[in-house]
């Protein structure tokens, strides 16, 4: 069976015509909806779809996680990201919206996930523009996106 490429985020996967669902789903095993109700209290290692990706993770290709506003428990994620990745950075990638970047960049990079220019391996990128405070983040586009090109 060829191993699929695991996407979390809080937000609802976007609808896609068929025959983009079936490429997705030939690639990509979608986590959503995560930690809802958003917010820092909801961000628990008890959440059911966090629950599952985690105990998925092993089978993946590479794990892409969307951290997102502060206020919907981007914080608390980080923490939760170290907990259950720190033996196993290899499969992850951590992509993130500029709201407190520099709170998640220094909480990423405490725990060994900051990026550097020349490493094969960058398990965060950054997103300058991403963040519009009038608009929810789309996040699933550039993980899609980063998933393609492992994909490669």
């Amino acid at each position: 069976m060829q191993r699929k490429i695991h996407l979390f985020s809080y937000n609802k996967f976007p609808e896609f015509s068929a025959d983009v669902k079936d490429f997705i789903k030939k690639h990509f095993q979608i986590f959503d909806c995560g930690f809802n109700p958003k917010g820092p209290a909801s961000v628990t290692d008890q959440d059911p779809v966090w629950q599952r990706f985690v105990s998925e993770k092993k089978e993946a290709l590479a794990n892409i996680i969307f951290i997102g506003k502060k206020e919907s428990g981007a914080l608390e994620m980080c923490a939760l990201i170290k907990r259950e990745f720190e033996n196993s950075l290899e499969s992850l990638m951590v992509v993130y919206c500029d709201c407190a970047r520099q709170e998640k960049e220094a909480l990423l990079a405490q725990m060994g996930l900051a990026c550097a220019k020349g490493q094969n391996f960058q398990p965060c990128h950054n997103f300058t523009g991403f963040y519009d405070p009038n608009k929810p983040c789309d996040e699933w586009s550039i993980m899609l996106g980063k998933g393609l090109m492992l994909l490669r």
